[in-house]
């Protein structure tokens, strides 16, 4: 877990001695970094409190001064952008931030009341937020109450969005639906249909290359954790064929195996297209 409310940020200030000259004060200050898929989860918590239905969000960052949130699954209506105005009690600016020129609805929310509903979500305030490609600051934090993260170890990655593993399959049921369902592509569609429903993704990832046994796999989230989905043969209308006796639940070890495999197959055949291209280019 990354989140952590005795992190510190260090400030440096210029403040004048008493004869005037300047001289380096460092201030600290209480923080927290959010990761943005953790942003995603908070701020999909706040949602579920006033609107109806799953809210599947995904929190980026835009600059160093600006991040704002995706609605993955759906469009909010402007009458239900005024709903959440109402409930963080958003000041003007907020609400002319907030609510489109032109449109009866958005696919996104702003910095300004996406902080609100966070700081609602933590029960926190702050004095400063600061945005990175990987996570969020927020610096001179308070909380109303004694902070207690919620981001549990239930709670994987999916781009910038948190799912909770609890509300996926397990490996059991997974096999058993990809079984009954054909063993195949079209029936892994299928399978994951619900993952879509809730989260706009199939949670699903393939990975074309040999693992040394089989043409390749595909990685599935499930409530265990992830594992491998193997296929040897590409069928013309079902595409994928799994080998079910071998679906494995992934380790670790497993995963950074992966990764070094595709950075090799990935430097290798990099190099050759660009030995490619450039010989294209000299004729």
């Amino acid at each position: 877990m990354k989140t952590d409310a005795r992190t510190f940020a260090g400030v440096n200030r210029r403040l004048p001695d008493k004869r005037g000259n300047f001289k380096m004060q460092n201030n600290l200050y209480s923080s927290v970094k959010l990761e943005w898929y953790e942003v995603s989860h908070y701020i999909e918590k706040a949602l579920a409190k006033v609107l109806n239905g799953k809210t599947v969000c995904c929190a980026a960052f835009e600059d160093a001064e600006y991040w704002s949130v995706r609605i993955m699954n759906r469009r909010l209506s402007v009458a239900e952008l005024k709903t959440l105005l109402e409930f963080v009690k958003a000041d003007d600016k907020t609400t002319e931030d907030s609510i489109p020129e032109d449109s009866d609805s958005a696919k996104f929310i702003g910095m300004r009341l996406s902080s609100m509903l966070l700081g609602i979500a933590l029960g926190a305030h702050w004095q400063e937020c600061y945005a990175t490609k990987n996570a969020l600051w927020l610096i001179g934090i308070n909380f109303d109450s004694t902070y207690k993260t919620d981001i549990e170890s239930k709670l994987c990655l999916a781009g910038d969005t948190a799912v909770d593993s609890e509300k996926l399959l397990s490996e059991k049921e997974f096999r058993k639906l990809l079984y009954s369902n054909g063993g195949d592509y079209n029936a892994l569609v299928v399978t994951a249909e619900q993952n879509r429903k809730n989260y706009a993704d199939y949670l699903f990832w393939n990975y074309p290359i040999s693992d040394g046994k089989h043409t390749g796999v595909y990685f599935v989230l499930v409530k265990e954790g992830i594992i491998t989905v193997p296929y040897n043969i590409i069928r013309k209308n079902s595409f994928e064929k799994f080998i079910l006796s071998d679906i494995k639940l992934c380790t670790a070890s497993d995963i950074a195996n992966y990764i070094s495999e595709w950075n090799k197959f990935s430097d290798t055949l990099s190099k050759q297209l660009k030995a490619f291209k450039e010989s294209l280019e000299s004729k």
